[in-house]
């Protein structure tokens, strides 16, 4: 317990410092307590325990309500462990039966669901306070773990065949197949069942919906014979199996999958203990984002290159020290192990633009420093394992270090050898004419909207070739859409987040795909998109786009970073000194500071590189009336509009377009989502007509509304320019208000 707690339970004297050893029952020096390990520094403090791996070690009581964790005493109240931080709370979810759904447990405190102090959960039911063992034992508390396929609930006898219930492990509750789901006890996706017919399988939710499974008898119908079979028997003939779903190693430890006294982890398809090599080569577990630290020399090693180092013991599943080993559930909170965002494959670095044609150096996002292929491969800034060309005479598919290891790919140079006519060409040429493979399909979340692969009814997301539909949570894991540069805002505490501890905290429903920053509001992700409470960034982004994010808080001064969630100093922020004073902009006539959102509409600060109006872009020529494309004027590429909007080299919320009928002014992404402007061909659609024209004919015959010209003052107040409230004129340009006369507000300076 904390050293404050101790004092006021009189277990250590505040006057002499003496320690009461509870055990002994004598009164010790300080330091004899030290030496005895009564007293320990905070950092050595135990590893907080997954609830799932309470319940399923047995160490919790259903019927007493007691945890028994080895190293204390005696059992205490289940409650007593979450308050004492014996039990990760982060493990812990809880129903919220407004909506039906489990919610992190912090964030059904936030609600008023439970009341951590006190140890109850709120029963909404009855209108009374239940104990919080009560409610685990009746699966309104519910560990936060790894789903196991079906096939490891048969294998582990957690099936009974006679009832067709699943039991669930600690309580030996039974409950019906779709609870057991709801309970996130079983995968429904990896879970796969044989339509013995068709010869084909579906997922188990899948089988569900269509009756394949029945879930009030527990039993699959075999579909060539007609007649419906105990799962265990349908197992045993091979209709029930196991797609593999490989988990990130950062879940399993948190999730209870790593069992610490082995160092084994479970195979949540079969539910047998393996070896952490065994989990790795059977692709089980996922280690490409870990690195490990070594704490001796402060070297920083991919996971593969720190088992050759020794580093990693994958047969006993521990992290190794001079002096003694290290568990992986204790590494991770050491922070000899971690979790990093995943390199980039060449391909990608290609496609964002961080690349050099003439010298074939690859940037370092963050440094801005060019490095050579070969550089970027011992920094491990650059994924080798990516598939990366296929061999034109085999077929083979070959990744980053068997593309150089065949001679296709010079990592010096960067030239890449053409199989079809044995010419040199650059990376960009290679991708042009298809030599590299397509980059890595990782969607950003708008297009994810755009492409309609997320359905606002089920809120689960597709794969767009094969149609197979995800959890957001696990479209994440796959890979298939990418949330680094996502934020979500919650409007209850004024704050921005990004979209994996929006997740974590239950603001987005990772399982149900939904936002719900509280327990009154739910909407599906697309709506909280459109809404402006979830938004992508393109990074890197200047000053005036973090202020019109949200990025920026005006109170501290700090800029947010969506990839780590982190709050950082301008002088962090930009990696550059000189430029911006961090916290603020002095105006040398007054002498007087303002905040940079006040420099921006005082004038103070304008942007190097600020986005363009679609109005002013067209007039610049950088439109091209034929292809209906835009030239980056960064790059030199010709982009759709799509692709120049999410580089904000186009600002979307600027005006656009003024639909007379609902009398209302659209911003350029809602005039795209109109189906107004096509961002993909770049063509104007009249409405009434039908007819495609190109943009800048739009413009010219006032289909777009032209404010990078003076407009008529009747123009002004019919779109929505004036606002009668405080008698000033809206500039289109930047949004800020100046009075009729055109003087720009000036907000008052901060002494």
């Amino acid at each position: 317990m904390p050293m404050d707690e101790a004092i006021e339970q009189q277990l250590v004297d505040a006057e002499t410092g003496d320690v009461y050893d509870t055990e002994t029952r004598e009164t010790v020096s300080f330091f004899r307590a030290v030496k005895e390990g009564l007293v320990k520094p905070e950092d050595e403090k135990p590893t907080k325990i997954p609830l799932s791996r309470v319940v399923d070690k047995g160490w919790y009581s259903p019927k007493r309500g007691t945890v028994s964790v080895p190293g204390y005493d005696k059992p205490m109240p289940l409650d007593e462990t979450f308050r004492r931080g014996i039990v990760n709370l982060d493990t812990v979810l809880v129903i919220d039966k407004n909506s039906n759904e489990y919610i992190p447990a912090m964030q059904a405190e936030e609600n008023g669901l439970i009341d951590l102090l006190d140890g109850v959960v709120k029963d909404i039911d009855h209108n009374r306070d239940m104990p919080m063992a009560q409610a685990l034992n009746k699966g309104i508390i519910i560990p936060r773990r790894v789903p196991m396929s079906l096939e490891a609930v048969i294998r582990r006898k957690l099936y009974h065949p006679g009832t067709g219930r699943i039991i669930v492990p600690g309580t030996d509750e039974p409950v019906k197949l779709d609870e057991a789901i709801h309970r996130q006890l079983i995968d429904s996706e990896s879970s796969q069942i044989k339509d013995t017919q068709k010869n084909e399988s579906v997922t188990l939710e899948r089988a569900i919906t269509t009756r394949l499974v029945d879930i009030t008898t527990g039993q699959v119908t075999d579909t060539r014979s007609g007649h419906s079979k105990p799962l265990d028997s349908a197992y045993r003939e091979g209709m029930i199996w196991t797609k593999p779903m490989p988990v990130d190693l950062t879940d399993a430890v948190q999730m209870g999958l790593y069992e610490p006294d082995t160092g084994k982890i479970i195979d949540p398809a079969s539910g047998e203990d393996v070896t952490l090599q065994q989990a790795v080569e059977l692709k089980i577990i996922n280690v490409e984002s870990i690195i490990v630290v070594d704490v001796e020399t402060k070297v920083i090693h991919t996971y593969d290159r720190a088992v050759r180092a020794g580093l990693v013991d994958t047969e006993r599943g521990v992290i190794r020290q001079p002096d003694h080993d290290v568990p992986l559930d204790r590494a991770f909170d050491q922070g000899m192990l971690a979790e990093r965002k995943p390199p980039l494959a060449l391909q990608e670095f290609v496609e964002k633009e961080l690349y050099e044609r003439a010298t074939g150096h690859l940037i370092i996002f963050r440094t801005k420093e060019r490095v050579t292929i070969e550089e970027a491969i011992v920094r491990t800034e650059i994924n080798t394992f990516a598939e990366t060309m296929k061999h034109p005479d085999t077929n083979e598919v070959l990744n980053l270090l068997e593309t150089i290891e065949r001679g296709f790919l010079d990592p010096v140079s960067g030239a890449v050898t053409d199989p079809r006519s044995g010419e040199e060409i650059n990376l960009a040429e290679a991708m042009e004419h298809q030599v590299l493979l397509p980059p890595p399909k990782r969607v950003p979340l708008r297009e994810v909207f755009e492409k309609n692969m997320y359905d606002p009814r089920t809120g689960r997301v597709s794969e767009p070739d094969t149609h197979e539909t995800f959890t957001v949570e696990r479209a994440i894991k796959i890979r298939l859409i990418d949330v680094s540069c996502t934020i979500v805002r919650d409007d209850r505490k004024n704050r921005v987040l990004s979209f994996p501890r929006a997740l974590r905290e239950g603001i987005i429903n990772g399982t149900t795909g939904v936002y719900c920053p509280d327990k009154t509001r739910r909407m599906p992700l697309n709506e909280a998109f459109k809404e402006g409470f979830i938004s992508d960034v393109e990074l890197p982004m200047s000053i005036k786009d973090a202020i019109q994010k949200g990025v920026y808080d005006e109170d501290t001064g700090l800029f947010f970073d969506p990839t780590t969630g982190d709050w950082l100093t301008l002088l962090e922020a930009v990696e550059e000194r000189g430029i911006l004073d961090e916290k603020s902009v002095l105006n040398f006539e007054t002498h007087s500071d303002y905040s940079l959102q006040e420099a921006f509409e005082v004038g103070l600060v304008v942007d190097s590189r600020h986005s363009l109006s679609l109005q002013q872009a067209i007039k610049d020529g950088m439109y091209d009336d034929e292809t209906g494309r835009f030239t980056d004027s960064v790059s030199g590429w010709k982009v759709s509009l799509h692709d120049i909007i999410k580089r904000f080299i186009i600002n979307p919320g600027l005006p656009c377009y003024f639909d007379t009928e609902e009398e209302r002014l659209l911003n350029l992404n809602e005039t795209c989502r109109a189906g107004i402007i096509d961002r993909r061909r770049g063509t104007f659609r009249h409405p009434k007509t039908g007819y495609d024209i190109s943009l800048s004919e739009a413009l010219r015959k006032g289909f777009i509304i032209d404010f990078e010209k003076p407009m008529s003052l009747y123009n002004l107040v019919h779109m929505g320019f004036y606002d009668p409230q405080t008698g000033k004129i809206v500039q289109p340009r930047t949004w800020s208000e100046a009075d009729p006369g055109g003087r720009r507000e000036t907000p008052p300076a901060r002494s």
